[in-house]
């Protein structure tokens, strides 16, 4: 897995067409935090994407889990593809990303 760290306080996300494996980002509640794995879009490239999508952005795609619910107060985040609730700790996925 690679961990790019973004600077900016703002990022781009797309999604929204299950033609091309995105959810639709409704789906996403306001005032609600998510763990995401988003991928980064490549501008000119020859996979499908949306018109507009710049190569500062990130798209996020639906085939496989790419997010999880997050609830920072308790500092767990929730499996949301299967039935059976899962829960880890945000520190264990923090530690996933930042072993060498």
């Amino acid at each position: 897995m690679k961990l790019t760290k973004e600077k900016k306080r703002k990022i781009t996300v797309w999604g929204g067409d299950v033609n091309i494996c995105r959810p639709f980002l409704n789906k996403f509640k306001k005032d609600q935090y998510y763990v995401m794995a988003l991928d980064k879009v490549v501008e000119n490239s020859t996979e499908i994407s949306h018109p507009g999508e710049k190569s500062s952005d990130y798209f996020i795609a639906q085939c496989g889990e790419r997010y999880l619910n997050a609830d920072i107060k308790q500092g767990t985040t929730t499996n949301w593809m299967t039935e059976e609730v899962k829960t880890v700790s945000l520190k264990e996925i923090k530690a996933l990303f930042t072993k060498e």
